[in-house]
């Protein structure tokens, strides 16, 4: 074992962000594959918050496209409509769904053409300062 370990592990420690440990837990995680003309995707998952605190998603990004936000699907004197949504609270042990007709990840400008069966990385970025990375596969 190096001498400098414990050091390095302490300077680690300092350098991470404040409640960087607080964690999400993410799953199911999958985008609409639409063709190639249209201009956003829609993007799911389920997230669940272990721990004993409310966290925040701030923001969104993935490489795979030039915009990533968060809408809610909400109907309004018979019509449906997408409101952008600026930040999104999971309080402590509760479970947040982003599903079709509700709250979802508009993906916005694909830098490529997608097709089912591909892996998309997307990172969620909490208002800890940790970030949530997730794979969400391209489906039909």
């Amino acid at each position: 074992m190096s001498r400098g370990l414990p050091a390095a592990l302490w300077l680690l420690a300092l350098l991470l962000p404040a409640g960087a440990s607080a964690q999400l837990d993410a799953e199911q995680a999958w985008i609409r594959n639409l063709p190639p003309a249209v201009p956003v995707r829609a993007g799911y998952v389920v997230i669940t918050n272990p721990t004993s605190q409310p966290i925040t998603i701030v923001a969104a990004a993935s490489p795979a496209f030039a915009r990533v936000e968060f809408h809610r699907s909400v109907e309004r004197d018979g019509k449906m409509q997408m409101l952008a949504v600026d930040s999104v609270t999971i309080e402590p042990g509760a479970r947040l769904a982003f599903e079709p007709g509700g709250l979802h990840l508009m993906l916005i400008e694909p830098r490529s053409t997608l097709k089912p069966g591909d892996l998309v990385e997307l990172e969620l970025r909490l208002d800890n300062g940790h970030v949530l990375q997730l794979e969400m596969a391209v489906q039909r």
